[in-house]
């Protein structure tokens, strides 16, 4: 049985061939106020054209603007190809290039500076067309190389899709300003040089471990994130409107510092002379060889399934209660459509999307060590479903995390916690408060 295509429901839905030419602004999500919207702007191909970064498909006219929830960032990246909505298999390697990069000498500029005032980006090479509006404000990390101050430049949102938003769960938090509160800090952290223990909270994958290591680990990638968040919120603080237009805006840079190479989808572009060496654009990351701060990660989670030496003892609880109800209503949804504007499409098996083992050099060989349980608090008790309702991809959509009593599929939303209220005072139910209202 092959595996499943999975569609997002706001890109095109017709036969024609379209490219993600650049990931846009962030925007406040109505109808999933925990998921914020993030714009991406996709071009129609030529008829007949296969090759999406040839200069013919390049020159494309013909744009759309999407807006999903950040939480599929895993699943796009810029310069792929859709078709009905569904990704489509293309050949860029005439375009895959390493490249060394000093993140420590990276600075920022605004992308309608590089293509305006310093035609650093001509566009006959790389065209916005009608969705100018929705890039011109987004914000590249540029290094200077050889005299050439724009020979290296790459989108703050590829950094942040390939470093920061590696699964579904881990975009959520990044934008939701939650990204310390996916791991209990109180069980986690160093416990001798070079290794790192992370106790996860239950709504995030094993997986997710490496890179929460690196965030403990790292200064520099705690204070991207926070800096990125507090920038979304002084954004939203200062628009005159209730509900805002996209942030544009997102600061963040390399979660490390030093020198590292990555492999990518890299556009080449004309250098300052004609004698110059070519100046590169990179649409996506593909692979980093900077390393990372521990040896080895130790990970535990709420939901620890390990058995412990007691499994065996019938008054164990059960670790969750039975709904049919709900169950049936897993069964009967069709599981190939991911939607931004409301609750995600539930399933039980997640959708793997290039482990992040593969894109790190420094993971290459290694693997996440569990500690055993000694002592086991709920009886296991394994779902169990029909194999043609076996889902293996993942949604958008957490509503509130964790409003809902249904688990969702990883990589897409599993239940979390409760989110924090404040307290509202209420004032006293008398004659005296009816008078002053």
């Amino acid at each position: 049985m092959g595996k499943a295509i999975y569609a997002i429901d706001a890109f095109p839905d017709d036969a024609q061939f379209w490219r993600i030419d650049w990931i846009g602004g962030v925007a406040y999500n109505a109808s999933v106020p925990s998921e914020p919207l993030i714009e991406v702007c996709l071009a129609r191909l030529p008829k007949g054209e296969t090759n999406p970064l040839s200069a013919r498909s390049r020159s494309s006219e013909t744009k759309f603007v999407a807006k999903i929830g950040v939480g599929l960032l895993p699943f796009i990246s810029t310069a792929s190809v859709w078709q009905k909505g569904r990704p489509v298999a293309t050949d860029c390697a005439a375009y895959r290039r390493q490249l060394t990069i000093d993140a420590k000498s990276c600075r920022t500029e605004m992308l309608g500076d590089l293509t305006a005032n310093y035609n650093a980006i001509p566009r006959s090479y790389y065209r916005f067309g009608t969705s100018w509006p929705h890039v011109r404000e987004t914000l590249m990390m540029v290094q200077e190389q050889d005299g050439d101050p724009f020979a290296v430049m790459m989108p703050t949102t590829e950094i942040i899709r390939f470093y920061y938003a590696p699964s579904t769960r881990l975009a959520q938090a990044l934008f939701w300003g939650e990204y310390g509160e996916t791991f209990n800090a109180e069980r986690s952290g160093v416990l001798e040089e070079g290794v790192v223990r992370v106790h996860l909270r239950q709504w995030m994958q094993d997986q997710d471990a490496w890179t929460l290591a690196r965030y403990m680990c790292s200064p520099v990638m705690q204070c991207e994130t926070s800096r990125l968040y507090s920038g979304l919120q002084l954004y939203q603080l200062n628009s005159p409107n209730v509900i805002s237009v996209p942030n544009q805006n997102l600061p963040c840079g390399f979660p490390f510092e030093g020198s590292t190479t990555v492999q990518g989808i890299c556009l080449p572009l004309p250098g300052p002379t004609s004698n110059s060496p070519p100046r590169w654009l990179i649409l996506r990351i593909e692979r980093c060889s900077a390393p990372f701060p521990f040896d080895q990660v130790i990970v535990d989670r709420d939901n620890n399934s390990i058995p412990g030496e007691n499994n065996e003892d019938e008054n164990l609880i059960p670790a969750w209660a039975k709904d049919e109800n709900n169950r049936q209503k897993v069964e009967k949804q069709a599981p190939d459509t991911f939607r931004s504007n409301e609750e995600p499409r539930r399933g039980l098996d997640p959708l793997r999307i290039d482990l992040i083992e593969d894109r790190f050099e420094g993971l290459k060989g290694k693997k996440l060590l569990k500690e055993e349980k000694t002592v086991q608090r709920y009886r296991h008790s394994p779902l169990k479903v029909a194999a043609n309702q076996m889902l293996t991809g993942l949604g958008t959509g957490q509503g509130t995390w964790g409003t809902s009593s249904l688990q969702f599929t990883k990589l897409t939303t599993v239940q979390s916690r409760e989110p924090k209220r404040r307290d509202v005072l209420v004032l006293p139910a008398s004659m005296e408060t009816f008078v002053l209202l």
